[in-house]
C-alpha cells in the first residue's frame, strides 16, 4: 500500500503539491472480475483495524464500522497507478478538492459507507469499477471514468437495512463503461449538472440500472448503449425525457433540435450504441422536436401526460426500476 491509516486520513495538501503513488507494479494491461479480486496495493486507503470481539477473536462486524473508518482528501495533486484500490475506505470516503489522475486494477474511488465527491477534477482512465459506495453523492466536479465493469455503483452486499443511492447534485459525469455505466442496488437521482453515460455495447448491461428506479430533476442526462436491458428514468421525474430504440447499432454523432430547428445538443460517442436516452431541460411535453443520427432524420412529439416519451423499437426494454442488480464486492 502507498499510504495506510488506521482509522483516520486527511489530506489537505495545494494542487501545487503532487503525491504520486505507484503499488505492485501498478494497474495490469488487462483487467477483469478475476484480476481485480486478486490484486494487492492500495494506493491510499483507511482500514488497518482488526476488530476483535469480547473474546479476543477476530471479526468483521461491519457495523461498528461507518464512524470508525473515515478518509477525507481536502486537495492536492494525486498521480496513481495502483495494482488494487486507488483510494479506499472501510468507513467513508469524501473528497472536498483536488486534481487526481488514476489507474488501477480494481476501484478507482471506494467506501463501504458514503462516498462523497465535490469540488475536485478526477480522471479514473482504467479500473475494474470507477466509484463505488453503499450511497454515492456527486457535487460540483468534474469527473471521468472509463472502465472494465460498473462506472459508479452503489451497492454493499454485507450491509442490511440499507437505503442504497446514487445522487448527483451536480458537476459535471462522462462515464465509458463496459458493465452499467451507472449502477444503483437502490435509487438513482439526479438533479442538475451535466450527466454522459456511454454505457456497454453488450445487451447483458444497461447504462442506467437501479434497482428502486431513477429519478431526474433537472440537468443534463444522455445514456447510450446496448438495447438488451433498457431502464429509463421514473415516471416519478420531473423533467422530460425521451428513450429512443434504434434498429441496429451505430456509432453515428447524435443531434437534437427544437421545433425552430435550433441545435440544443450534439453528442459524438466513442463506441457503438443501440440505445439513446435524453432529459434536458429545453425538452417540454407537447412540443416536437428532431432527433438527427447519421444524418437521419425522426421527428418526436413529448407526450402531454407523461414525463417519458418512448420511440423506435421497444425490443429488449425494461420498465423503469425494474432490474435486479447485482451486488457489490465490499473488500
Amino acid at each position: 500500500d502507498g499510504i495506510s491509516a488506521n482509522s483516520y486520513l486527511k489530506i489537505s495538501n495545494s494542487v501545487s503539491e503532487t503525491i504520486d503513488i505507484t503499488t505492485n507494479n501498478g494497474a495490469p494491461n488487462t483487467i477483469t472480475e478475476y484480476s481485480s479480486d486478486n490484486a494487492n496495493g492500495k494506493a491510499i486507503r483507511v482500514s488497518g483495524i482488526t476488530l476483535v470481539d469480547e473474546d479476543g477473536n477476530e471479526t468483521d462486524q461491519l457495523s461498528k464500522c461507518e464512524n470508525n473508518y473515515y478518509l477525507l482528501i481536502e486537495g492536492g495533486t494525486f498521480i496513481i497507478n495502483s495494482n488494487d484500490d486507488a483510494i479506499t475506505s472501510k468507513g467513508n470516503l469524501v473528497i472536498t478538492g483536488g486534481d487526481f489522475e488514476i489507474s488501477t486494477g480494481d476501484d478507482g474511488i471506494h467506501a463501504e459507507y458514503n462516498t462523497v465527491i465535490d469540488a475536485a477534477e478526477i480522471y479514473i482512465n482504467k479500473c475494474y469499477e470507477g466509484i463505488e459506495g453503499a450511497s454515492v453523492w456527486h457535487g460540483a466536479a468534474i469527473t471521468e471514468i472509463t472502465s472494465v465493469d460498473d462506472g459508479i455503483n452503489a451497492a454493499n452486499a454485507d450491509l442490511t437495512n440499507w437505503s442504497y443511492s446514487i445522487y448527483i447534485e451536480c458537476g459535471k459525469l462522462t462515464i465509458n463503461a463496459q458493465g452499467d455505466g451507472i449502477d444503483s442496488n437502490g435509487t438513482v437521482e439526479i438533479a442538475a449538472g451535466d450527466v454522459i453515460v456511454y454505457g456497454p455495447t453488450n445487451g447483458g448491461n444497461a447504462s442506467l440500472d437501479a434497482d428502486r428506479g431513477i429519478k431526474v430533476t433537472g440537468g443534463i442526462l444522455v445514456a447510450l448503449g446496448a438495447a438488451g436491458m433498457i431502464e429509463t428514468p421514473s415516471t416519478n421525474s420531473t423533467q422530460c425525457c425521451v428513450s429512443y430504440t434504434l434498429t441496429s447499432s451505430t456509432k453515428d454523432s447524435i443531434k437534437i433540435f427544437n421545433a425552430n430547428n435550433e441545435l440544443l445538443l450534439e453528442i459524438e460517442s466513442p463506441k457503438t450504441y443501440q440505445s439513446i436516452i435524453v432529459s434536458m431541460p429545453d425538452f417540454e411535453k407537447g412540443e416536437t422536436y428532431t432527433f438527427e443520427v447519421g444524418g437521419l432524420k425522426t421527428s418526436v412529439t413529448l407526450s402531454t401526460t407523461s414525463v417519458l416519451t418512448k420511440m423506435g423499437s421497444s425490443q429488449g426494454s425494461m420498465p423503469p426500476g425494474g432490474s435486479g442488480g447485482k451486488p457489490g464486492r465490499p473488500r
